[in-house]
């Protein structure tokens, strides 16, 4: 692991995941990825950090047919 420091500023989302949400796989066995889960993010990421969890969870749930096969742990920290 790499080790920095990063300042957050107002407005900012913090998303710590595990990573049975990134390499959750749908019926073809291809993961959802890293990539996708940013993209989602940056794209709703004006949304409350509950609403945030929610349309990120939620959008993997789908991908997988709700059938995680590792833990699928998400938070969402917002800075305000």
């Amino acid at each position: 692991y790499a080790q920095g420091k990063i300042r957050l500023q107002d407005g900012d989302r913090l998303l710590l995941f595990t990573d049975g949400l990134s390499e959750a796989v749908d019926a073809s066995g291809e993961q959802f990825g890293e990539d996708t889960l940013t993209e989602l993010m940056l794209k709703h990421r004006h949304r409350t950090p509950q609403e945030l969890k929610e349309i990120l969870f939620n959008a993997v749930a789908e991908f997988c047919g709700h059938a995680f096969r590792d833990d699928a742990a998400l938070i969402v920290v917002g800075v305000d």
